[in-house]
């Protein structure tokens, strides 16, 4: 039964992450290089995004059809007195992670740097953890997975000494090449790429990679760029979902 929900979780994660700027870091990537305002962002991919969300649900609704005729014994659920062990401590969690979020939005139209709105609120948090004694920093930093940040950092700077050799500059003409000059052909080519490279390198990098080869071409309609960034996130994505081609957290425990 837990796969039913891992596994559906996995990939309508990625596949609901474009719906909004701070839906993904990847988003969060392009936006931050071409500097795409809230407005046009949903009006690329807010659309898109809820055909394949319920595409999805679809599919995984055919896959598992027979196993949602079951039913959860809610008894068996602890009660809200058991799960919450300070009521204080988690109104306070639960303003500040609704604080982050209606901040990502206003961050994300008024094109504030998203970091600062993420590092304020786990700043917050941290606080309001040390006010009530419910956990510490030490025990904080143990829970981060750090090597995470060495993996991302090592892929920006492979990415960026293949940027500076002009190979990224080349790879965006060949895109606009095989698109014809069209949106169309821009996000058909540049969502075949963008998955592709994901799942051979990882969906960071490719993201990189991408955004470098387009702000190399000269010349471009802004029709034909957006075609080619709403395709790069797609590509990017919804392409982890093929494999595992997207960084990792924290490592998965099997019993």
């Amino acid at each position: 039964m837990e796969h039913i929900l891992v596994f559906p979780g996995t990939f309508i994660a990625d596949t609901a992450s474009f719906l909004l700027p701070v839906s993904n870091p990847i988003n969060i990537i392009i936006i931050s290089r071409f500097q795409l305002d809230l407005l046009t962002f949903v009006r690329l991919l807010f659309l898109p995004s809820l055909v394949v969300i319920a595409v999805n649900i679809g599919v995984f609704f055919m896959l598992y059809r027979n196993q949602l005729r079951g039913i959860f014994d809610i008894g068996r659920l602890p009660s809200p007195k058991q799960a919450v062990k300070h009521n204080a401590y988690f109104r306070y969690t639960c303003g500040v992670l609704v604080l982050v979020s209606v901040a990502y939005v206003i961050g994300s139209a008024l094109q504030l740097p998203l970091s600062l709105i993420a590092l304020g609120g786990a700043l917050l948090l941290i606080i309001g953890a040390a006010c009530w004694k419910q956990r510490s920093l030490p025990e904080t930093a143990k829970r981060v997975s750090w090597s995470i940040f060495g993996f991302i950092a090592g892929m920006f700077i492979v990415v960026r000494a293949i940027e500076d050799t002009g190979l990224t500059t080349m790879f965006g003409n060949w895109l606009i090449h095989l698109s014809g000059g069209t949106t169309f052909g821009a996000v058909m080519v540049g969502t075949a790429g963008a998955a592709l490279g994901t799942n051979l390198i990882n969906n960071v990098p490719m993201a990189v990679v991408m955004t470098s080869a387009l702000g190399g071409i000269q010349r471009v309609t802004p029709a034909l760029q957006h075609g080619f960034l709403a395709a790069t996130i797609f590509g990017c994505d919804l392409g982890p979902n093929l494999t595992s081609s997207r960084p990792r957290t924290c490592p998965h425990k099997t019993s």
